[in-house]
């Protein structure tokens, strides 16, 4: 062992599953290059979790003066600061519905990478363990706010870090000048990613602003020195939005970035207050004084799924700025399909796509697909591609017949109705998503023959020998080494509610398809691994979805009840069973937790979901209460796969 080189050493501390600081010690008495290697790997990164001055303040002195953690000064490379969110959780609003709204409680279990756009990173590795799945996100969309804006914490710890390459700043406040500077000073070359939006602002707090958003944040000044730093490589900005002009004038500003690969834009209405063409005045005068050169050139756009005005936005993107070398992009709902074929013309070289294909209401089913499969014919062969709310598998197949063969990842997600269409109630119950037979899935094996990561809705029915060839046909895919199941279990069509009428039959067979436990997850595994002769599958992750469509008690019960495992082989020999790991426990256990102690906080105005008999009565006819208990959260397993 001592006297191999560096480089191998660091590939075996790669390869290994438990290094920690506890191991540290231990490999450090056998081969001092050994330790330096592992060294490397452990303190590689560093993360700063804060929510005021004082946990701001601890976190740092705890790097900064224990011995132990000093380790970071010498080998960190990348540092996150990311202020913790408040929690997100199911209660009633003052209307009595279903309704998620922040609380607040901190959640201290966010993580950096919460914040990240899906075009940066893996594509699908990352929703392999991430806990948030279809109808569960009680995640915040920002992180928190820094009322205090001490930075000098910050800035000590930057200067005195030895090797900084990555700075990646999750925090709702706009990003300070103090920190960039230090950064100039001290790490010339680090790639700052400025992952929160960021509300561009002329010389004074708010002027160059929409005044509708009245909030501390959009007080902040921003400071266009950010802008024009070299380190700049990453960032988030908030962009005005009005029913006949945007907020164009801010581009230059933003094209003048020297090294700016990623952007994610968050459209914002003009609900009330100045409009868009107000402050539009104000920064085409401001743009023309400055006259910025552009020189950004950029690998990812994404647009945060909230209204529209994408189309519009992404077309002057093309007109200002150089996409020629955009390799990701993410868009949501097209609303207007001749500008954005328009604005994807400035598009040559896109390697990965998140797309959301829900039809417009004024378009027919036709002529949308046409204009789908036109869109798509605009691409180079896509090597990964996420399509959201599709419900249509011809229009799949023609996708594939371009982009199948070259793809090296796919995930059909699905979505909810509610907030899509909205005008009955019946309309905005369920989920959009493709119904695949195993034939459909032994046709998309076909269509796709290079497929190394794929997730894909299942519609469940209760084990039997349909949803089992479905798992057999997976088998199919002979390079598939990760798979994500959603697992649908609402039943085809959604039950009349209108009258307060149930069909407890409906809602039993639902319960059943929603238990998801860890014999449910290696069963599904290995029929899946039996079928694929190349064995070539190395992660699986299924969970269930829906439950919405029996009313809001219910959807309450299918969301505290819903589970979703990880089956994982890491070792190369297949006689090595795989590893099960339930992913989102913490946040399953911290939601109940949560619950219980925001209930006796404030007693029967807590507002809490109270389970009626007739359901509690329907889940222990199913799982007798004499054999898993009374907790109807908690008292439950899956049942056998029988096909």
């Amino acid at each position: 062992m001592s006297g191999l080189p560096y480089e191998i050493l660091l590939q075996i501390c790669v390869l290994a599953r438990d290094i920690s600081e506890d191991t540290l010690h231990a490999i450090s008495l056998v081969n001092r290059t050994w330790y330096h290697a592992a060294a490397t790997l452990i303190y590689d990164r560093l993360t700063i979790k804060f929510s005021d001055s004082s946990s701001l303040d601890r976190a740092v002195k705890r790097v900064l003066e224990k011995s132990q953690r000093q380790q970071y000064l010498a080998h960190v490379r990348r540092l996150d600061v990311l202020a913790l969110p408040p929690k997100v959780r199911m209660v009633i609003d003052d209307e009595g519905e279903l309704s998620y709204g922040g609380t607040d409680i901190l959640d201290h279990l966010a993580e950096p990478v919460d914040f990240v756009p899906n075009t940066v990173g893996p594509f699908l590795e990352r929703q392999l363990a991430h806990w948030v799945r279809p109808g569960i996100n009680l995640m915040g969309t920002t992180p928190g706010y820094y009322t205090e804006k001490n930075w000098q914490p910050l800035v000590l710890l930057v200067t005195t870090l030895g090797h900084l390459t990555e700075l990646h700043y999750s925090v709702d406040n706009m990003f300070p000048v103090c920190l960039l500077r230090a950064i100039h000073e001290h790490h010339p070359t680090c790639k700052l990613n400025i992952w929160s939006s960021q509300t561009l602002s002329l010389d004074k707090p708010g002027l160059g602003r929409l005044s509708a958003y009245d909030t501390p944040r959009f007080n902040d000044p921003f400071d266009l020195e950010v802008l024009r730093s070299p380190c700049l490589h990453a960032i988030g900005i908030d962009y005005a939005v009005g029913e006949r002009s945007h907020q164009h004038p801010i581009i230059p500003l933003i094209a003048m970035a020297p090294n700016l690969k990623h952007i994610r834009i968050r459209l914002l209405s003009d609900f009330f207050g100045r409009t868009v063409s107000s402050i539009n005045e104000e920064w085409t005068d401001f743009v023309s004084s400055l006259n910025p050169v552009p020189s950004a050139s950029l690998a990812s756009v994404s647009f945060s799924p909230v209204i529209s005005g994408i189309e519009p936005t992404l077309l002057k993107l093309g007109q200002l700025m150089d996409l020629s070398q955009l390799r990701s992009l993410e868009i949501h709902r097209i609303r207007h399909p001749v500008i954005m074929k328009q604005a994807l013309s400035s598009i040559v070289n896109l390697e990965t796509l998140f797309i959301h294909v829900h039809r417009p209401k004024l378009i027919e089913p036709s002529s949308f697909s046409e204009i789908m499969k036109s869109i798509f014919d605009r691409f180079k062969p896509l090597k990964y591609l996420c399509i959201r709310a599709l419900d249509d598998l011809s229009l799949l197949d023609d996708i594939l017949i371009r982009h199948g063969r070259s793809l090296r990842g796919l995930m059909i997600e699905p979505v909810s109705r509610n907030g899509l269409i909205g005008h009955t109630a019946t309309d905005t119950r369920g989920y959009i998503y493709p119904r695949f037979g195993h034939a459909d899935v032994e046709r998309l094996a076909e269509s796709c023959p290079h497929l190394e990561e794929l997730r894909i809705p299942v519609q469940r029915s209760k084990g039997d020998h349909q949803e089992c060839q479905l798992y057999r046909a997976l088998g199919k895919f002979s390079m598939l080494r990760s798979l994500i199941l959603d697992l649908g279990c609402n039943p085809p069509q959604a039950p009349d509610i209108n009258e307060n009428v149930y069909d407890i039959y409906t809602l039993k067979d639902a319960l059943i398809n929603a238990a998801v436990d860890e014999s449910l997850a290696m069963a599904i595994w290995d029929i899946v691994v039996s079928s694929q002769k190349t064995c070539a599958l190395r992660n699986l992750r299924c969970g269930p979805f829906g439950g919405d469509v029996f009313g809001r008690e219910a959807c309450y019960v299918f969301q505290r009840r819903s589970r979703s495992f990880l089956v994982s082989r890491r070792g190369f020999h297949l006689a090595e069973p795989p590893e099960v790991t339930e992913i989102g426990k913490e946040q399953r256990e911290a939601d109940a937790d949560w619950s219980t102690t925001y209930e006796k906080r404030v007693g029967l105005e807590a507002k809490l979901f109270r389970i009626p008999r007739w359901i509690t009565r329907t889940i222990h006819s199913i799982w007798p209460p004499g054999l898993y208990g009374t907790d109807w959260s908690t008292g439950w397993n899956s049942f056998p796969l029988h096909g």
